[in-house]
């Protein structure tokens, strides 16, 4: 069974229509962190792959109150400091993308924004 799966083209064609579903996700997820965060002041660097944002709350965000605010909204983040120590890394957080629903990650996106502007006065 594996040589028929193998010698017709299927898996090559199942792969790059995996790869093709994974490049589309992965450049809506940029584009509409783009849009949706940087005006929160959180800020993102666009990864080079994966299925995670590595993120950076505004100054003055408190990071525990932040994962509690984005988990009251359906949101799970994992802090920065569960990777790394020190204070740059409080500011840090970690949102996964793999299990949300491609039309659900505009409404995520905004959650985390949401849950970042709650604790910060100054948005």
């Amino acid at each position: 069974a594996l040589h028929v799966l193998l010698g017709n083209g299927y898996f090559e064609e199942h792969v790059a229509a995996l790869e093709e579903r994974e490049a589309a996700l992965f450049r809506a997820v940029t584009s509409f962190a783009a849009e949706i965060l940087t005006p929160a002041g959180v800020g993102f660097t666009p990864p080079l792959g994966g299925h995670s944002l590595w993120c950076r709350l505004p100054d003055g965000t408190d990071p525990d109150a932040f994962a509690a605010r984005a988990s009251a909204l359906g949101v799970r983040v994992t802090p920065g400091g569960e990777f790394a120590s020190g204070s740059s890394a409080s500011r840090r957080f970690a949102w996964t993308w793999d299990r949300v629903p491609p039309e659900a990650l505009r409404a995520e996106l905004a959650n985390l924004a949401r849950a970042a502007a709650q604790g910060n006065p100054g948005a």
